[in-house]
């Protein structure tokens, strides 16, 4: 009997040996699931009306992520992994303005619903938490020390949560908006430590010449486009049909999450070494495959069958969204997840205002398609036009890279661009 092995030990081991190998993957999940835990945490200790500010708090911080965040984080990737520098360089004329510019945001978006200077203050270190998180993350990603990013992610979302589970127990209720958001700013902390620990982050007193007057790149503009894509269509819907649309977000956010998630995770290991790739050699490793995209087809059609059934047992029988909206929506997110491949070949290149237009384009058919037949259509056009929208994402990053490896087309003729990138108020990736 020596000789016999217990069946599925060789499938247990393999699936080991590969999540050890994709460290990311894992920084995604803790992120995930720590999501899901704080929302069940606040929405049962929180109030109504201080749930819903905590949420567009929250908001406005993938907002600024999206345009700010990735927009310094993706310069630092490239720098660090094909650059050959050990620091990030941040430059006070260029970064900080746009940073101070997202804290009062997120101030302010506190202030048009309540008049608390103590939230406001607490809304704007928050801001200014995510933002470190992502300059932090962005330095051993960009060395490609990927199970140090792992590890910070897992300290971040547990001070994050342990400080907001402290926050809700302890404090009275008028105070506990601001404990959790300041419980954002303090998840910052393992990754402002490590930074000083390693001396990852310098002040430069000028910005390289290429983009010394661009606070805010093309990747960042992409990824707004992409969060007005993701987020757009719920804020139409919320004037005609509320009812409607909560059991539509409530289907979109745990698809959008399961596959942003591995979206993420993705990106986070495959962008740093397209830009060494591409600074060796003049070539991305990272290209889309019609055979890949097919392989997608199985989890997104696992998911469009087991997603009204999930979503009825999460919301206790409250939302029973139907199959054919789940069918739709998994395609779009699989589409989302086929266009990351091509994303970040563009990325690597410098053709960052391509994806920028893209993504634009995909964001204008999505929101004007709502603004017209919302009134009248409500969820189900919505539905169709998130699968429209993230078809011209898809066609048009697979068209644009596969241009850029056309022989007639060589490396050096291409543009260089300034290329930060893409995300999640947790960093380098799809915004959320």
């Amino acid at each position: 009997m020596g000789g016999s092995s217990i069946p599925g030990d060789g499938r247990a081991a393999k699936t080991a040996r590969w999540l050890l190998g994709h460290p990311t993957w894992l920084a995604q999940a803790v992120n995930a699931l720590s999501s899901l835990l704080l929302v069940a945490l606040l929405t049962r200790s929180l109030s109504a009306d201080d749930f819903a500010i905590y949420a567009t708090v929250l908001a406005t911080y993938a907002f600024g992520n999206a345009l700010v965040g990735t927009t310094i984080g993706t310069r630092a990737i490239e720098a660090l992994s094909a650059g050959g520098r050990s620091t990030i360089a941040l430059h006070p004329r260029r970064d900080v303005p746009p940073i101070v510019g997202c804290m009062l945001a997120a101030a302010a978006t506190t202030l048009v619903t309540r008049v608390d200077p103590g939230v406001a203050l607490a809304a704007a270190g928050g801001m200014l938490g995510i933002l470190v998180a992502e300059l932090g993350g962005a330095h051993p990603l960009g060395l490609r020390r990927y199970w140090t990013y792992a590890l910070l992610t897992l300290a971040q979302m547990t001070v994050w949560v342990g400080a907001a589970m402290l926050a809700l127990t302890t404090l009275p209720a008028s105070e506990r908006l601001p404990g959790c958001l300041g419980a954002v700013a303090l998840g910052a902390l393992p990754f402002a430590v490590y930074l000083v620990a390693v001396r990852g982050l310098a002040l430069a007193p000028q910005a390289p010449s290429r983009d010394r007057h661009s606070p805010v790149s093309a990747v960042g503009v992409a990824n707004l486009a992409l969060w007005l894509l993701v987020s757009g269509d719920r804020v139409i819907l919320a004037h005609y049909a509320l009812t409607a649309l909560a059991t539509y977000a409530a289907l979109y956010g745990l698809l959008d999450r399961v596959f942003r998630t591995v979206a993420n995770a993705e990106i986070q290991q495959r962008l740093p070494r397209a830009f060494i790739s591409h600074a060796q050699k003049g070539l991305s490793q990272s290209s889309a495959t019609l055979r890949g995209a097919l392989l997608l087809l199985l989890p997104g059609a696992i998911c469009a069958v087991a997603g009204p059934t999930a979503i009825a047992i999460i919301s206790g029988g409250h939302y029973h969204p139907s199959i054919a909206m789940s069918t739709v929506l998994s395609l779009a997110m699989v589409a989302m997840l086929a266009a990351v491949p091509s994303y970040v070949s563009l990325i690597a290149r410098g053709r960052t205002r391509v994806v920028a237009t893209i993504a634009l384009g995909a964001a204008a058919v999505n929101i004007l398609g709502n603004l017209a037949l919302a009134g009248r259509y409500g969820t189900s056009s919505a539905t169709a036009l998130t699968l429209v929208g993230y078809l011209i994402w898809l066609g048009g990053v697979t068209t644009a890279e596969r241009r850029m490896r056309s022989p007639s087309i060589s490396p050096g003729s291409m543009p260089s661009g300034s290329t930060p990138y893409p995300t999640e108020p947790s960093s380098i990736a799809y915004v959320e």
